[in-house]
This record gives C-alpha cells, structure tokens and sequence, in this order.
C-alpha cells in the first residue's frame, strides 16, 4: 500500500539500473493498492509480474496463485506494464493507468497455465495508454473487461491489437 517504484528521473529515460518493478510468485490472497511503477522505457521489462506455478498438480492445484486484488495501479514506461501467467485465477484490477507499455508486445498481459487453465480475470475502470499492443487475455477461464479505456498515440508508436482473446471462454466486453 503507497509504494512508488521509480528510476532516477521521473521522464521514461533514465534509471536503467532496474529490470522489473514488481514481481510476486504463488502470492496468493494478496492486495496491491496505491502503487506507481516508474520504468526506463529502454530497459524495465515488467511494471508488475504475477506467476503462478506453470504445472499445477493436483487439479486444483494445492499452491493456486489466487485472490488478487489491484486498485488504484499506475504503471508507466515499462515493456509489459502488467503480466500474470501460470495458474493464477481470481484477478480483480480496477482504477488503473498503464501508461506508454507495450513495447514488443501487450501492455497487459494475462495467461493461463498449460495444465489448469486457472480463471476469471476482471479489468474495471482503468485506461490503457499503449505504445503497442493493449491488452491480451488466453488460456483461462472467463474473462471481463469494462469501462476500460484505450489510447494508441505518439511519436514512438508500433502496430498492435487492443484487444485480444485466445482460448479465452466466456468473456464480456463492456462499456
């Protein structure tokens, strides 16, 4: 709760002594509010990383990544502003700015593990300022993505999709 992750100026171009901002592994019932992620935008790979275990057994896994809430996330100048992967379900993220991510991929993005496809990641009321692409779910159950908004400007801008679902079931897409 009031963390702020930065590099040595606050311009996206300086503070390269740092790869990733925030990474957490079978965290489970964890809570992220009030953070900011200042990266180097020639350097930060990740704003904030979440795995699961990539081969859960048993079915359901004893060691399931789940019970995540982010609220109030501001991530900037990062490859990846926000990425979950392996078994992870129960991901909730509202209030959020991923600003100027998205380099040589999603600015978020969220998968499932190969063995347990883990499930229901929820996106509410954020705004997704990507230099690339936004945001790309697969691999999960049910997905949701609401009164998210999505910007795709600037000088330094590469192709990307906005939004992308791949063996994704269901999803909801709104406002």
């Amino acid at each position: 709760h009031n963390v702020q992750v930065c590099g040595s100026a606050r311009d996206g171009t300086t503070g390269g002594y740092w790869t990733n901002g925030i990474y957490l592994y079978q965290a489970t019932n964890a809570v992220i509010d009030k953070v900011e992620v200042s990266g180097n935008k020639n350097v930060t790979q990740m704003g904030i990383a979440w795995d699961g275990d990539p081969n859960p057994t048993p079915s359901p896994p004893r060691h399931a990544t789940t019970g995540i809430q982010l609220s109030n996330i501001e991530v900037k100048w990062c490859n990846t502003g926000l990425e979950a992967s392996g078994y992870v379900e129960g991901l909730y993220m509202t209030g959020f700015e991923i600003l100027s991510c998205g380099r040589n991929g999603p600015a978020i993005k969220l998968s499932g593990s190969t063995v347990g496809a883990g499930g229901v990641f929820q996106l509410a009321n954020g705004l997704v300022d990507s230099v690339g692409g936004g945001i790309s779910m697969s691999g999960f159950v049910y997905g949701k993505v609401s009164n998210v908004s999505f910007r795709h400007n600037g000088p330094e801008i590469e192709n990307g999709t906005m939004l992308s679902f791949t063996n994704l079931r269901p999803v909801a897409v709104s406002d």
